[in-house]
């Protein structure tokens, strides 16, 4: 067996306990699983991130910054930002650094906001009086409060995942795989650390996924202003929608099923980009963008290839879209996408049928016995040091 470090940038990861010392063990059979010996560590930021380093992190928020570096897993959970104390505050503290700094300065712009390094401080600060209120995230939040502090948290649209450094990514899909199998396991973690269960299955993957392509545009839009490059772009649309076909044919999905999902995913793509603010990006949309949304879609078809069928009111059921919405001008968009989802199909084997290949006339989602992905995680450097170094980590984290 080789060695890598599971390890977490603050806060409590789902193996709560192991926080802040070394252990030649790691939760759930992932060990095993992954034929790895994991040393499971405490970090204190990201910086301690050495080069080279064959690292898992737990709990890191997904972001498009952070996953064209390394690999990033499906979600372990989702959850959102939440103030503890109370809302009108004037003095908020806050970790430093991080999505819930941007966060926070976002919707507190105007008021003092102190920044820690540590999260254990924020309770802290607020019981000394220093602060009236912090910012935490929903699973810190239960571990923070006290019975008297109000809370008020965000729709819970933003998702934790396990971030593999770029020497770590064969592991990826074996990762993948593990959380996918796992899931009840995860799910009794889940309300044991965090008070309630949150489960997953292939839909909420699936949704995240397109959640993820979308998240990306905003970078996609800065990189185009920068350049005056138009929005539209009819040459790379087609070649997306050839490569679903292609992908969907190879996977035993009708095409035009997926090419319809694409395309719907495509036009809410543009939108998003037209309404992007004005921003600043590090990312190149041919080095590091477009290899990120092509690995996306990629995991797209794998699911929908893979999944159980899914029933309508799942597909329907708004609170699983919660992801996506945050990117959509209304519940048309949503719906559009929820059509396209309902409606790839699988093509029927010649021997299944007995003659000639014909379309089911259910939705695509068939039974199949489990096994690991055969997609093979990239090798991605930093766009501004071309190593995982703590230039990059800076920037990113």
């Amino acid at each position: 067996m080789t060695t890598a470090r599971v390890g977490k940038d603050g806060g409590r990861p789902v193996e709560a306990a192991t926080r802040g010392r070394r252990s030649a063990r790691a939760p759930g059979g992932l060990s095993t699983t992954l034929s790895v010996a994991l040393a499971l560590v405490a970090l204190a930021s990201c910086s301690q991130i050495r080069q080279p380093e064959r690292l898992l992190l737990v709990g890191v928020t997904w972001r498009p910054e952070r996953a064209v570096v390394g690999s990033t897993s499906r979600a372990l959970a989702a959850g959102g930002p939440c103030v503890v104390g109370d809302p009108a505050a004037r003095r908020i503290a806050v970790n430093r650094g991080g999505v819930l700094e941007v966060w926070a300065r976002d919707r507190f712009g105007g008021r003092e906001l102190v920044t820690v390094d540590d999260n254990d401080e924020l309770p802290r600060l607020l019981a000394g009086g220093e602060v009236e209120a912090f910012v935490t995230d929903s699973f810190e939040a239960p571990h923070f409060r006290r019975a008297q502090d109000p809370l008020d948290c965000a729709p819970a649209t933003e998702r934790k995942v396990l971030w593999l450094a770029p020497r770590a990514v064969d592991l990826a899909p074996a990762v993948d795989d593990w959380i996918r199998r796992r899931e009840p396991w995860l799910r009794e973690q889940r309300r044991r650390h965090f008070g309630a269960a949150m489960p997953r299955d292939d839909l909420d993957h699936l949704i995240d996924l397109m959640a993820r392509r979308l998240a990306v545009m905003p970078h996609v839009a800065a990189w185009k202003r920068e350049r005056g490059e138009p929005i539209e772009d009819p040459p790379r649309e087609a070649a997306v929608l050839e490569a679903a076909r292609r992908a969907a044919e190879s996977r035993g999905l009708e095409p035009d099923g997926v090419k319809a999902l694409f395309r719907a995913q495509i036009e809410i793509a543009k939108s998003v980009q037209a309404r992007a603010p004005s921003m600043s990006s590090a990312l190149d949309l041919q080095r590091d963008l477009r290899p990120l949304l092509t690995r996306l879609g990629d995991d797209i078809v794998e699911v929908l290839a893979s999944m159980k069928p899914p029933s309508s009111s799942a597909v329907d059921d708004r609170s699983r879209w919660l992801p996506v919405v945050a990117w959509l001008q209304g519940d048309e968009e949503r719906q559009a996408l929820a059509r396209a989802v309902a409606g790839v199909r699988r093509v029927r084997s010649q021997r299944a049928q007995g003659c000639c290949p014909t379309l089911n006339s259910t939705p695509a989602f068939t039974e199949k016995p489990e096994r690991s992905r055969t997609r093979l995680a990239r090798n991605v450097v930093s766009p501004v040091t071309g190593t995982l170094g703590p230039a990059m980590i800076s920037q990113f984290w």
